[in-house]
């Protein structure tokens, strides 16, 4: 195989030189209506399968994991950060 060996530091260059650009095989790096159509119906064709339930609970498995993780504080701050974000708002 030409190239270098995957994970050598020849091949972290080749890599790191390559990052952000168009894989011109990837339809949707070519083509983002595409790839937001695309998402619209996955998540449209999943709302259907599994249902309003679902979604909530895995919102609430997630708000219990960043709540564990970064505790009541967290929430304090970006309630905070909404309402001065709303204030401003509403004073203009």
């Amino acid at each position: 195989m030409p190239g270098p060996k995957p994970g050598s530091p020849g091949a972290m260059r080749i890599a790191e030189a390559h990052k952000g650009v168009p894989n011109p095989n990837n339809v949707f790096s070519n083509n983002p209506e595409l790839a937001k159509e695309a998402g619209r119906k996955g998540g449209t064709a999943a709302y259907r399968k599994y249902g309003k339930e679902y979604y909530q609970k895995l919102g609430r498995i997630g708000g219990l994991t960043v709540f564990a993780e970064r505790g009541v504080g967290f929430y304090s701050e970006i309630g905070r950060k909404g309402g001065l974000a709303r204030g401003a708002k509403l004073r203009k």
